[in-house]
């Protein structure tokens, strides 16, 4: 067959229309895919943004219904005659899930709806009639008379991102005449932290012998009322945990408790400084120049810090061991504490340091570099691997002496170390001292050299 022929049959066999360049080229496709990914991308960011928007108002509406059920539950109680119920029933301050969606369920658990966990937050707080608007109770300038009950429902659930809590509020008010404004009085305790900021969550007691424990918990404004309590003298004392942290007071007490008394138809207003625990800690330094550290004793040595909220004195001294060391509890101050090695009279303050809320501030100290020659007074030479023993000199500051082994000679006589500032009395291990006897030195922070003599 010619090659003629040959073409003649294929050109029968193309379909008809097929041009030679007929077809999808490569850079088509993906020229089509890319702008099938950008209009999909579109399509499923505006799903994702209206099933979010759809479950965060499905959320919002069912943490208002459960804001209003728990107001409602709240009217019910404070309205009741029922045993055990009516305005003195109700639990103040604030509360956490304090009423369970299904009977038998736990008090404070989180209530979970359609498999979201919600948790409310209530708060009940007694208000005077002329209080100042947005005054809270425990604050002057508030009536000596309550009158009313504020009680705010705010549900929060997971995952809310910026959207806010759903907050419900209502008043309540007992019938005319059920409370005397002069037969009864109330306590106003407010917890402030070290700037004076409101404290919530922190829970409060008041106790009397004879008379029922009653607890509850500040609110955001710190506040806590106990209302309608017969005169007399409570004990009022503060807690915290969980999730508030370890708390202490401006003495360092965990548990802060004051005595409060009772007048008749009058709050009595408390203000406590209470925050989350503070905390040092020391590490040691050699000094510059090739000085070391005491070989043995610097890490037992008594701190001494002081501070205005320190009481009696405005200082405390601090035993303990180890490296670092600590020392802790501590009231937050952001002026600071002034701190000190060694607990005598003659040693001088080191420094200060700032305690914050919640926080262990790491310092480093650097005792003052000591220079000690030890030569034999008889034949006037060096005395080699001869162990130097530092005591304090005792005075009203210090009735114990510290003591400290700074380490030993080397082959020249030369032991180059360090100490506390202060007044130290140096003698040698096993040996007789020299004729001016073993020297009581006094150690500014810069340091000191100096020559000890044995016989």
């Amino acid at each position: 067959m010619s090659v003629t022929a040959l073409h003649r049959r294929l050109e029968r066999l193309r379909v008809p229309g097929d041009a030679r360049d007929a077809g999808v080229s490569l850079m088509e496709v993906m020229v089509a895919m890319l702008l099938f990914a950008v209009v999909s991308s579109g399509v499923i960011a505006m799903l994702n943004l209206s099933v979010k928007e759809t479950r965060d108002g499905r959320n919002r509406v069912q943490a208002a219904q459960l804001a209003a059920r728990e107001l409602e539950v709240a009217r019910n109680q404070f309205t009741s005659s029922a045993t055990g119920a009516g305005p003195a029933s109700l639990a103040l301050n604030a509360v956490t899930n304090p009423t369970p969606l299904a009977a038998g369920g736990v008090p404070g658990a989180p209530l979970v709806v359609d498999g979201t966990p919600y948790t409310v937050v209530r708060t009940a707080q007694w208000t005077g009639a002329n209080s100042a608007t947005g005054v809270s109770p425990c604050d002057s300038g508030g009536s000596g008379k309550l009158t009313y009950l504020h009680v705010r429902a705010s549900v929060t659930w997971p995952q809310m991102g910026t959207t806010p809590p759903v907050v419900s509020d209502t008043i309540l008010t007992p019938p005319n005449g059920l409370y005397s404004g002069t037969t009864n009085g109330h306590i106003g305790v407010k917890v402030v932290g070290s700037a004076g900021d409101p404290q919530a969550g922190i829970t409060v007691t008041v106790t009397k012998a004879g008379f029922p424990t009653t607890t509850g918990t500040t609110s955001a404004d710190g506040c806590a009322v106990f209302a309608f309590l017969p005169p007399d003298t409570y004990t009022v004392t503060l807690t915290s945990g969980g999730s508030a942290g370890a708390h202490v007071d401006d003495r360092r007490q965990a548990a802060s408790a004051r005595q409060i008394g009772v007048t008749a138809g009058a709050i009595e207003r408390q203000t406590f400084p209470y925050d989350r625990a503070a905390a040092l800690s020391f590490t040691f330094q050699a000094p510059a120049g090739g000085f070391a550290l005491p070989a043995a004793g610097l890490d037992a040595m008594p701190i001494e810090l002081s501070a205005s909220n320190l009481q009696p004195n405005g200082y405390e001294i601090f035993a303990g061991s180890g490296t670092p060391r600590s020392v802790s509890p501590l009231f937050p101050s952001t002026a600071g504490y002034g701190y000190t090695f060694g607990s005598c009279e003659s040693n001088p303050v080191t420094g200060t340091a700032e305690a914050r809320a919640g926080v262990t501030t790491a310092l480093v100290y650097t005792p003052a570099p000591v220079e000690l020659t030890v030569r034999r007074e008889s034949d006037n030479t060096a005395l080699p691997n001869g162990e130097v023993v530092a005591t304090q000199v005792t005075d009203a500051g210090c009735p114990t002496a510290s003591t400290l082994t700074l380490g030993r000679t080397d082959a020249s006589g030369l032991l180059r170390t360090s100490l506390p500032a202060g007044q130290w009395v140096l003698t040698v291990t096993g040996q007789a001292p020299g004729a001016a006897g073993w020297p009581a030195v006094a150690v500014p922070a810069s340091g000191t050299s100096m020559t000890i003599g044995v016989a």
